[in-house]
Order: structure tokens, then C-alpha cells, then sequence
């Protein structure tokens, strides 16, 4: 496998990453190459399912950490126009 050196990172946005490799217990460059892999293994869509399910399929391997029935569907509960008082 080739190795990539990736710089000039946010410091914020490298210390988050540091921060999710100690919590899954990896390094630096396993936690960067295992959401850059996640981000490539995305499902076809599939119209037939609920947005419910077609969200949660879509980040099920994302590390965002969504749960089975976490995302749902809410259909019929039409739209509450505010009234402004004009």
C-alpha cells in the first residue's frame, strides 16, 4: 500500500481525529484511513425504502454511529404554517 502524508491539517480538525483514534483504539493513520474507506463504500440508493432507512444505510458504516430505528420515517403530519399576525 502506498504511503500518503497529508498537511497542513486544522489544528482542531487534527486533534478530533487524534481524539477518535484513542476512543477506537487505533493510530492517527488507521482512524484517517478507515473513514476515508467508509467514505468510498457508499450504497447504491434504493427509492423504494423510507428516507428513514436510506439515511441510516447511507451512514451505517460511517463511524456517525447511527442505531436500528435511531432515524425514522414521520409521514401525515402535514405542514404548520406560522402565523406572523400580517
Amino acid at each position: 500500500m502506498d504511503n500518503h502524508l497529508v498537511l497542513d491539517l486544522e489544528p482542531t480538525l487534527r486533534e478530533r481525529l487524534e481524539q477518535r483514534a484513542r476512543q477506537n483504539g487505533l493510530t492517527l493513520e488507521q482512524e484517517a484511513q478507515r473513514l476515508l474507506s467508509a467514505g468510498t463504500t457508499i450504497l447504491p440508493d434504493d427509492p423504494s425504502l423510507p428516507a428513514g432507512q436510506r439515511i441510516a444505510r447511507q451512514c451505517a458504516d460511517s463511524g456517525v454511529g447511527f442505531l436500528e430505528g435511531e432515524v425514522v420515517e414521520l409521514r401525515g403530519g402535514g405542514l404548520l404554517i406560522p402565523d406572523f399576525g400580517e
